[in-house]
């Protein structure tokens, strides 16, 4: 595999600033409404830990999804889920090869070979 750097878009910046610059870059920006007692608390936190709210805010949401939402959890889900679709009775003569040739099922056309 061959990989290209990403040009520097400001190479007169100091590196920190190029640095910051280029995380800035890969994020997105999300406006949401919070509670004004959850906005205490994030400004509480963040100026206790000498760290900006935007921080503190990314931190919690990522360790929020992590607990409530493991990454683990969702490959479980479809294994597990794909464990109940075995079990579905199919007709006698249904096509076995649906996963391969799903285009010609559901828009016609050629099928691709099933081993």
């Amino acid at each position: 595999m061959h990989y290209t750097k990403k040009p520097i878009l400001f190479p007169q910046l100091p590196i920190d600033i190029r640095h910051t610059y280029d995380i800035l870059r890969s994020m997105q920006r999300v406006s949401v409404y919070i509670p004004e007692d959850t906005r205490k608390r994030i400004n509480f936190i963040a100026k206790a830990k000498s760290k900006a709210e935007s921080e503190i805010i990314r931190n919690a949401l990522e360790e929020g999804l992590e607990r409530i939402y493991p990454k683990s959890a969702s490959a479980q889900a479809l294994l597990d889920f794909s464990k109940k679709a075995e079990k579905i009775p199919t007709p006698p003569g249904s096509p076995t090869d649906v996963s391969v040739n799903h285009d010609y099922y559901a828009w016609g056309g050629k099928k691709k070979k099933h081993d």
